[in-house]
Order: structure tokens, then sequence, then C-alpha cells
């Protein structure tokens, strides 16, 4: 009985993951300002050149991330070792996969007036 009790635990923690990135994806498709990435910050309406279409593709970017995350979920019924190992490296190496989406996403969809505030951080 107890095996079962911490798969479910182990499940529904992976799943409450996945609820907060869809949250997110869902929330960045519904928003009619730009969505930004970094907590703290803003992107202003008038850095990027087609608004909903950057939402959308910061939106389908969460819910990416929640699909994945949510099939860890569906996996720890199967194996929750081996689930626990991919949450794992998919929370580690996803990170990085995010970061490097969204600044593709960010570079796609700026003005070209605008300058790249990563590189201004980076100074």
């Amino acid at each position: 009985m107890q095996d079962w009790l911490g798969i479910w635990i182990f499940v529904i923690c992976v799943w409450i993951c996945a609820a907060i990135f869809a949250a997110i994806g869902i929330w960045a498709l519904c928003r009619k300002s730009p969505m930004h990435f970094w907590a703290g910050s803003t992107v202003l309406p008038s850095q990027i050149r087609d608004v909903p279409r950057y939402n959308r593709a910061n939106g389908i970017m969460w819910l990416v991330a929640a699909a994945g995350m949510a099939a860890i979920g569906c996996a720890g019924f199967w194996s929750v070792e081996a689930a626990g190992v991919a949450a794992m490296v998919y929370t580690l190496g996803g990170l990085p996969v995010l970061i490097v989406t969204y600044r593709k996403i960010y570079a796609r969809y700026r003005n070209d007036g605008d300058t790249d505030p990563f590189q201004q951080d980076l100074e």
C-alpha cells in the first residue's frame, strides 16, 4: 500500500508542475501585452513587432514543456524510479532549452531597431 502512496505523491507533484507550466502557457496565449520570461522583467509592446504571434510562440513553448512533464507523471505509474530520473533530466536539461527557445522567440519577433536586452545585461 505504501508503494502506491509514494507513486501517487510523485505523480501528483509532477502533474502540479505540468499544470503550472500549462497555466503559464495559457496565460501567454491570452495576454494582449507581450509575455515576459524572466521574473521581474517586462517586454514593452514597442519592443515586439507582432505581439499576438510572439505570445502564441511563448504559449506553445510552455505548453510543450507542460506536455513533457505530464508524460513523465504518467510514466510514474509504470516505473517511479525511471520517471524520477526522467523528471530530473527533463528539469535540468529543460531549463537551458527554455532559455534558448525564449531567446530565439524574442529575436524573431523583436523590432529591428530595438537593442537586445540580453546583450545589455552582459555589458
